[in-house]
Formats: C-alpha cells, structure tokens, sequence
C-alpha cells in the first residue's frame, strides 16, 4: 500500500513538472528624457516597485538609456537570468542575486540623476523607435518606460510656429514626418508602451496632440500604448 502511495505522489509530482511553463525572460527598456529642465526623474524605489517580477523564478534584461540631442546614446544593460528553484533550485541565492541587481540597478539610475545637463535639442522620437525596432524581433514580455513630455526639438520643434500650426491643422502630416525620420518596424507586436509623464494645464494641449501622432504611428504596427502607471507593470 505504501509502494502504491509513493509512485502515486510520484506521478503526480512528474505531471506537474510536465505541465509548468518555465519562466520567461522580460525585456524592460527604460528612457529618461534629460531634455526637460524640470524634468521628472525617476527614483530606483519607484522604477524597481513598477518593474520587479511577480516570481522569484522570472529573469529580466533592464536596458537604461537617456534622451538628449543626438539619437544613439550610451546605454547600461542590467540582466538578472531566469532561474529553477523548488528541489533543484538554491532559493537563498536567488534571493541575494535579485538583491544585488537591483542595487546596481537602483545605484546606476541614482547616478544619473545627480548629473547636470543641458541640451540645445531632444532628440525624443528617433531615440524611441530606435529601442523600439531592437525590441521587436526579441521574444518574451517587452515594454518601454518613456518619461517624457514628448516636446520634440529636432527635424519637428514644439518651439517652431509654423510646425505648431502643422500640428494643429494637419496632425497626418506631422506622422508622415515623423515616419520619414524614423521609420518603425513592420511588426511591433507584443511591445507595451508606457508614456510616463504628468502635462501641466499650459502644455497638457501639446501633449495630447503629439500623443495623438505617436498613436497613430505606433498603434497600427502593433504596440500598446498607456499613459501613466496604472497597475503595476507584471512580469
């Protein structure tokens, strides 16, 4: 009866095995606008609550990059690997490598913070579609922060009249601009992004406006777009 008793649990243990799905590895890119004088920077305590997977068993790649006047801008990676616990896996460990990468992530994004800078352009259109079409042929969960006021300063200038009135009378056409300087990749499904930034009542028209061309550039390939946190972002 015993016997009969232990390769029951056996079995069932060994379907369960059979039927769990391993862990996937999430790709988080992060972009700070540095463009905005009295921008909002995000603090670890704030980015690490929004972003720290839900299992212990979960990887993510976190990809930190700052917007300023040129397009390409350095980039730090932080990769914390997927992991096996339960019999075979060292929970203990787990548990001091998830400490350790958000600390370097956390001390990484505090740095940043405390630098002065000051840019004669923002580059903020080009700088995302070009994570954006990285992000695209990469499996797994994919999502982007974007702190931003999206207030463009390069090929399109929220500073420039005549492209003010474009954008009021013809926001089609300031797409196509857009589209001309950096084109999105055909397939940018699975990619979720979350434009992160409160607009004040002297530019919440602005705002909304060039949301409105974002959404229309990037919703027909296939991204998902928020505006704010609202829930936590799960892994």
């Amino acid at each position: 009866m015993r016997t009969f008793l232990s390769i029951i649990i056996l079995g069932i243990f060994l379907t369960g095995c059979e039927e769990s799905i391993p862990p996937q590895q999430a790709h988080i890119s992060i972009l700070i606008d540095r463009t905005e004088v009295d921008g909002h920077k995000p603090h670890s305590d704030e980015l690490i609550q929004q972003i720290k997977p839900q299992s212990p068993e979960s990887g993510v790649t976190i990809t930190l990059q700052s917007i300023s006047d040129i397009t390409y801008n350095p980039k730090q990676t932080f990769v914390l690997p997927e992991a096996t616990l339960g019999w075979m896996g060292n929970e203990d460990q787990r548990r001091k490598n998830i400490k350790k990468f958000y600390k370097q992530f956390g001390d990484s994004i505090e740095a940043s913070n405390q630098k002065v800078t000051s840019f004669n352009r923002s580059e903020i259109y080009r700088s995302l579609v070009e994570e954006l079409n990285r992000l695209s042929p990469i499996s797994g969960t994919k999502k982007v922060l974007l702190f931003s006021d999206l207030k463009e300063h390069s090929f399109f200038s929220v500073y420039n009249k005549q492209h003010l009135r474009l954008l009021e009378k013809s926001p089609e056409q300031v797409a196509r601009l857009f589209i001309k300087q950096a084109t999105p990749a055909t397939d940018l499904k699975g990619i979720e992004l979350a434009i992160l930034y409160q607009p004040t009542l002297e530019d919440a028209r602005f705002f909304s406006q060039l949301l409105s061309v974002y959404k229309s550039i990037l919703e027909p390939k296939g991204v998902k777009i928020i505006v704010g946190f609202h829930h936590k972002i799960g892994l």
